[in-house]
């Protein structure tokens, strides 16, 4: 699909998308198993801290950590949930989590995670059980 810039499709991308292919996008409300993101006072990275240049991936992922360069919190926190299988949710409402930063997160050991995140952006990383949204796309009835 094309979507020309600032229009109104542009704008509503996902919804647009959604209709054009006859999905439908339900969100329940699960518990489970998640790690907790607290941030009372961040220390986030600026973008000066890595650059890789302008055509370059944003990302690289090895087996032990997560380096990332102009990454928006929101896309850091989808990554990092991918490669420890697990949900991810921010306990504050008020953080910006679509400004840009650099980063380098370990994510192989727990302990490990939990102390970089710390020290490096100010981040408090728990495990527990509790509340968080599940979206889930399926076809429209004909």
């Amino acid at each position: 699909m094309f979507f020309k810039y600032n229009s109104k499709a542009f704008n509503k991308m996902g919804a647009h998308i959604l209709n054009k292919l006859k999905l439908k996008k339900t969100k329940d409300i699960v518990e489970g198993e998640v790690i907790t993101f607290d941030i009372e006072s961040p220390t986030f990275w600026n973008t000066d801290q890595i650059d890789w240049g302008i055509n370059n991936s944003k990302y690289l992922i090895s087996d032990s950590q997560i380096q990332a360069d102009n990454v928006s919190l929101k896309d850091l926190i989808y990554n990092l949930s991918l490669v420890l299988n697990i949900p991810i949710v921010i306990k504050q409402k008020r953080i910006d989590a679509t400004r840009k930063h650099d980063w380098q997160v370990h994510y192989k050991f727990y302990s490990l995670m939990q102390t970089d995140l710390f020290e490096n952006y100010g981040i408090k990383v728990t495990k527990e059980n509790a509340n968080y949204p599940q979206y889930t796309i399926t076809k429209k009835a004909p």
